[in-house]
């Protein structure tokens, strides 16, 4: 049997960069499915740092004075 799933993007793995486009994608109310071989976050990923810094993003909550 054969069975189809409709989605509005596919990320390739499940890494900081990977996790990071998904929840862009589910914040603008898009659905995606995410492939990785291993468990979600652990391998290493090359994004930068930055992303995972409470100081820097979207939803930073801290300030630097």
């Amino acid at each position: 049997m054969t069975s189809q799933l409709r989605v509005d993007g596919i990320v390739l793995g499940a890494g900081i960069a990977g996790l990071s486009a998904a929840d862009a994608l589910i914040q603008k109310g898009r659905s995606c499915v995410i492939l990785d071989p291993a468990p979600p976050g652990s391998g290493s990923s090359s994004a930068p740092g930055m992303l995972i810094n409470p100081a820097t993003g979207r939803r930073a909550k801290m300030t630097w004075r």
